[in-house]
């Protein structure tokens, strides 16, 4: 008898431990501690500054550029790496970037619905292409720029 009661009170012991544990893995996962979020990332050199970057679910990337010092910038090529790979944008006109004010540029990437959706994260770069000031030579420099999907604000039909 006594055998029997010292094999049960192990087994419940460590059931109640199995058990907790078990309750506190699923509390962190249902507060996201093993998913969290990824800000979105854009880095730049100057002249260019980029300040934010925002991709929903539809394929509408924004950025968020100013430009100083410099005649004359252009947004000419953002490449998205991942999710889909080499995937090239169709930037909206216009696409230049104007002098010491932030303003939003558009691009639009064509993707199959599905293709990419609401948590996924994105990385990828860009091209600006830009003139200083001082000199009338065109330089090309590279942004890298990554982040979240988010939910896309248009109505889907």
């Amino acid at each position: 008898m006594k055998k029997g009661q010292a094999a049960m009170e192990f087994l419940t012991t460590y059931g109640w431990a199995i058990l907790i544990v078990v309750l506190v893995i699923g509390a962190l996962f249902s507060f996201g501690v093993f998913s969290p979020n990824v800000p979105n990332i854009c880095a730049s050199s100057y002249p260019i500054q980029c300040h934010d970057v925002k991709m929903d679910d539809s394929g509408k990337i924004e950025f968020t550029l100013s430009s100083s010092d410099i005649l004359m910038a252009n947004l000419s090529k953002v490449n998205l790496l991942s999710p889909l790979e080499d995937s090239t944008c169709n930037i909206i006109i216009p696409n230049e970037i104007p002098i010491d004010i932030k303003t939003r540029l558009n691009c639009e990437l064509r993707i199959n619905p599905g293709a990419v959706s609401e948590g996924d994260r994105f990385n990828g770069n860009m091209e600006v292409k830009y003139i200083q000031a001082e000199g009338g030579s065109e330089h090309l420099i590279k942004l890298k720029f990554s982040g979240t999907i988010e939910k896309s604000s248009q109505q889907k039909i």
